[in-house]
C-alpha cells in the first residue's frame, strides 16, 4: 500500500486484519518509495497494491503508469485509492490498467467490506481489465 496519510494506512492495515484472507502489508508513504521497494531484485512481487492517487514525489497514477509499462510488475493488480469520484479520473485509471478504483469509505465497515471485496478478486484470479461498470468497488460513477 503506498498512501502519505498515516491515518489512511492505520485505518487500511486494521481493516486488512478483519479480512478473512491471511495478508502481509508493507506500507510505503510516497510513489517514490514505492517504487524502490518493488524494483528491488531480492523483493518478491506483491499480489496486489493499493495506491493512494494523490501522493508527494510521485502519484498514484504516475506510479500505476510506470507499474503497466513494467515486464516485471505489469501483472501485479493495482488499485487505485481516492477521496475524489472525478469521472475522468476514474475513466483514466481505467484506461491505464487498474484492476479497481476504491473511493475513500467514510465508515471503517465500509473499508472493510472494500478491502474484503478486492482481495476475494485478487484470490479468484479476477482482476483483468473488469468491465467498466464493475470498475468501481464501493461507489458508482
Amino acid at each position: 500500500m503506498a498512501d502519505d496519510d498515516e491515518t489512511d494506512r492505520e485505518l487500511f492495515e486494521e481493516a486488512l486484519k478483519v479480512v478473512p484472507h491471511e495478508a502481509v502489508l508493507h506500507k510505503t508513504t510516497n510513489g517514490e518509495q514505492l517504487m524502490d521497494y518493488l524494483l528491488q531484485e531480492s523483493m518478491s512481487m506483491p499480489d496486489a497494491l493499493f495506491l493512494d492517487i494523490n501522493m508527494p514525489r510521485k502519484n498514484g497514477m504516475e506510479c500505476l503508469a510506470e507499474i503497466k509499462c513494467s515486464a516485471s510488475l505489469s501483472d501485479i493488480p493495482v488499485f487505485i485509492v481516492s477521496t475524489s469520484m472525478d469521472p475522468d479520473v476514474v475513466r483514466q485509471v481505467y484506461e491505464q490498467g487498474a484492476c479497481g478504483y476504491v473511493r475513500k469509505p467514510g465508515s471503517f465497515k465500509a473499508l472493510i467490506a472494500t478491502i474484503r471485496h478486492a482481495c476475494d478478486l485478487v484470490v479468484a484470479g479476477a482482476c483483468d481489465k473488469p468491465p467498466f461498470e464493475h470498475f468501481v468497488l464501493n461507489e458508482k460513477v
